[in-house]
């Protein structure tokens, strides 16, 4: 189970409504059912944001339909776990936004998967060694 997975267990996150209220029952049974492969999407293109690219880069490095990895980047942006920085040219020809995973939160997600712990506790530990790297240096530069 990814990360994502484990952050999003059991619940949609509300930023990202599938469903009104007032849809029939078989709506909301979909949206349930996308709402997992949602997260499945998030967390194909997080491993894929290795190095930065357009939607058509990052649809050709998971298997993904770029309409799919369109619709997660906002998402993503949203959680904070994307940025976009520059524009190349997709696969249109057009230009089109370069997004980058945010280091940060990448490392996150590895000490996680890696240590088989929660989001949460695997914050804690990054944000440790980042404050240890940090007092590190600054005590090379006195």
């Amino acid at each position: 189970m990814s990360i994502l997975h484990r952050l999003f267990y059991g619940s949609t996150p509300s930023n990202f409504p599938r469903v009104r209220s007032t849809d029939p029952d078989t709506s909301h049974a979909a949206a349930a059912q996308a709402t997992d492969l949602a997260v499945d999407h998030q967390s194909l293109i997080m491993s894929a944001l290795d190095k930065p690219g357009t939607i058509y880069d990052i649809a050709e490095r998971t298997g993904l339909d770029v309409n799919q990895v369109a619709r997660r980047m906002g998402e993503l942006e949203i959680l904070l776990l994307v940025r976009t920085e520059g524009k190349a040219k997709g696969g249109t020809g057009r230009l089109c936004r370069v997004w980058h995973g945010v280091p940060f939160v990448k490392d996150i997600m590895s000490v996680a998967e890696s240590m088989q712990i929660s989001f949460e506790a695997a914050t804690k530990i990054v944000v440790d060694l980042y404050i240890d790297d940090l007092r590190l240096r600054k005590t090379m530069d006195e």
